[in-house]
Order: C-alpha cells, then structure tokens, then sequence
C-alpha cells in the first residue's frame, strides 16, 4: 500500500471508524470533523474495511477500530493489517473495562502504529493526547523523507523526464459529458513511485517546482494535441506554483509551448497552489492575468471573505470558482457543509462563473452538488487520476 496520506497537512488527514453501532459511528464523524480531519469515512464491519485497505480504496492516517469487532475475530484483523503493510496510525476504542494491553502491544512492536486504548464514549478530550501523538510523528516521517529528497535527485528525475501527468476527468453536470481534466503530476523513479505529497514540497524548498511544472504541462500540452487528431477536445485545468510563476520569462514560457502545440490559451484553466507569501501571489497573479487577455481562464478559492465589491472586482480576472473537497465530503449529512457548497454555487452564478465542486467520491456527494446547481463536477466518484492512454479510453467510453 502507498503512504500518500501520511504526508499531508492537518487539514487533509483521513480517518476511518470502524464501528457497528450507526450512532456512535455518526457521532465520532462528528468530533472527527470538528478535530479538522479532511476526509471521514465509517464502516460496520472489519472485514469491509480490510477489502477497501487492500483494494487501495481506503488509505487512512487513522484507523479508530471497535476492541469488541477486533476480539471477537480474535486479533486476526491485526495480523491482517500487518501483512497488507498498513503504514496509517490505529486507535482502539473500547467500553467498560479495558482488558490489558500485552497482546496490543506486541503487535505494536511488530510494525503496526497503534496508538492506545481509548475508553467509550471518545471525546476530543480523549481523542486530543493521541491525536498530538500522531501529528507529531508524522510531522518527523515528513521531514525524514523531505531530507532524503535533495536537490539533485529532483534535478536528476527531470533530467531523465520521469515526472508525468495523471489526467482527472471533469463532468459538466448538467450535460453529463466530459468536458475537461485536471493535470496532476506524477514522479516514477527506477526504484519507485515517490507521493506528491513528499516531492512537491521538496520542490519548492529546493527552487525547482517551476521546471516540473513545466516538464507537466508540455507533456499535456503534447498529448491534447495528438488527442485533437481523434477529435478529443477538452480544456486542461493546470496548477502553478506561485513560488515558481514570479521568475522571470515564466508567462513567456507558458504561451511558448501553447504555441509550440498548436494550442490555444483559452483551452486551459490555470490554478496558483503553494502560496506562502503574499508577494509572490500578486506577481503570480499579475502574470496569469496577462494570459488571462490572452484567452487563459483562471480557477479561484472561496471568495466569500471579499465584500461584494472586491468580490466583483476579483471575478474579472476569473472564469471559475473552485469548491473544495472538504465541503462536498459528507454534505448530505452536513447541514453546514450542505449550506456552503449552496452559498459557493450562489456565489459563482451571481459572479458569472462556473462553479468546479472536487473530492465527489460518492453518489450522495454527486447528488448534492448536482441540487446546489454546480456546474463541474470531479472526482474518484467518475474517475480516479489516469495516466493518458488509460484516461483516453475512459474518455472515449464514458
């Protein structure tokens, strides 16, 4: 199994419960959310989730188990996560008296993260001293692999063009069609994949996060054009880097290689993703606005914070308004979150743009999106990311 996941920040941490009781299983999605966990998914039974582990379906940081699912198979399950190579964290929960922990413990030595005992009902209080646990060895793991990632590994894997482009399908829901794809890089070494989740960061800490972006978007530049040949026309959503748009030439760059492809700017959506600095977003920006009179579209955040001026002000430069994963995840049962998917849907029609809802994983997550009149629609609900002959298929059989 990958470990993806286990790279992320606090606000993209998953969890899965792992309880037979509907009520408690809600109730710990409840607190989960309000600990800021991303993604938060419940299962009723073990042996569910350990096919969903080992069909890579589920990939969790936390596993919180039932200790009554787990003695009544006896530990199997543990020896089960073992042999999968389960890399996520594991808390049990348990009620009334908690047996001793001597079995637990053994198969924590024997490469399983399992973080304690914790005593129904889970409260944050409770949940609070684990959590911290794991944040913390997670935040070590992370910058053990960020140390390992040197410049010139990166140098060397752009060198010998190992960094590729998954394409993720875009469905305009209203005319359940496939209009367009989001281009996510990939690295494949001679030894392995390496997560974006680790070399993305180590990118921008080394200076190099404009060459991959780059080495992604000719490489899709380069297969929208043998596509166009077969009459597969879609628009690429493409994410920047804003560390790496400020440099010099950068803009310049960009509608080069269009035009290299026999492209047009107006058949991308370019996105700014690592902004640490407000500087270099308004040079980004100030960029991606020139290609914006050019054609290009621009794909912004929530801009709600904004008064209706600035609101108005902002949207000229914009052609569409990004929904995020962690507001489409579970709004169905999510009044709130059911609300601001409404309210961003709302937003961008009053702003003349289309509304782009990500992370739709579930029918039910399709299904709220598609009532709150949202324009795209994308996720592993259509489709995983694919590589480009695989994407093409799915394209041409959808």
């Amino acid at each position: 199994m990958g470990d993806e996941s286990r790279d992320r920040n606090m606000n993209q941490r998953s969890v899965v419960i792992v309880d037979a009781d509907n009520l408690v299983q809600r109730l710990l999605m409840m607190v989960f959310d309000g600990l800021g966990f991303h993604e938060i998914s419940g299962f009723h039974n073990i042996a569910d989730t350990l096919q969903g582990l080992k069909k890579n379906v589920i990939n969790p940081d936390l596993l919180v188990l039932d200790l009554h699912l787990v003695e009544r198979q006896h530990y199997e399950c543990l020896h089960t996560l073992q042999s999968i190579e389960f890399k996520g964290y594991i808390i049990i929960m348990g009620a009334g008296e908690i047996p001793a922990l001597d079995e637990l413990k053994r198969f924590n030595s024997d490469h399983l993260k399992i973080l304690g005992l914790i005593e129904k009902p889970v409260t944050p209080a409770k949940l609070h001293p684990f959590i911290d646990k794991m944040n913390r060895e997670i935040q070590l793991e992370l910058e053990s692999k960020l140390a390992c990632l040197s410049a010139q590994d990166l140098t060397a894997g752009l060198a010998s063009e190992e960094f590729i482009p998954y394409f993720q399908p875009k469905i305009d829901i209203a005319q359940n069609k496939v209009v367009s794809f989001e281009a996510l890089a990939r690295w494949y070494r001679r030894d392995g994949e390496v997560s974006p989740m680790n070399f993305i960061p180590a990118a921008e800490q080394h200076g190099l996060s404009f060459q991959i972006d780059m080495m992604i978007f000719e490489k899709t530049c380069q297969h929208m054009q043998s596509w166009q040949v077969l009459g597969v026309n879609l628009q690429a959503a493409v994410n920047l880097s804003a560390k790496g748009l400020v440099r010099e030439g950068a803009g310049e760059h960009i509608e080069m290689l269009v035009n290299k492809y026999k492209l047009q700017l107006s058949s991308f959506v370019f996105e700014l993703t690592h902004i640490t600095d407000n500087g270099e977003i308004e040079i980004a920006m100030n960029k991606l606005r020139k290609l914006h009179a050019k054609g290009a579209q621009i794909a912004m955040e929530d801009p709600s914070s904004l008064s209706l001026e600035e609101q108005s002000q902002q949207a000229l430069s914009f052609s569409e308004l990004k929904i995020d994963r962690k507001l489409v995840k579970g709004a169905l049962n999510d009044f709130s979150k059911n609300s601001q998917v409404e309210s961003c849907v709302e937003l961008a029609d009053r702003l003349q743009l289309k509304s782009s809802c990500e992370g739709v994983e579930t029918y039910e997550d399709f299904a709220i999106v598609k009532a709150a009149g949202a324009s795209l629609a994308q996720g592993f609900f259509f489709s995983k990311p694919l590589p480009a002959k695989e994407f093409l298929a799915w394209v041409e059989n959808y």
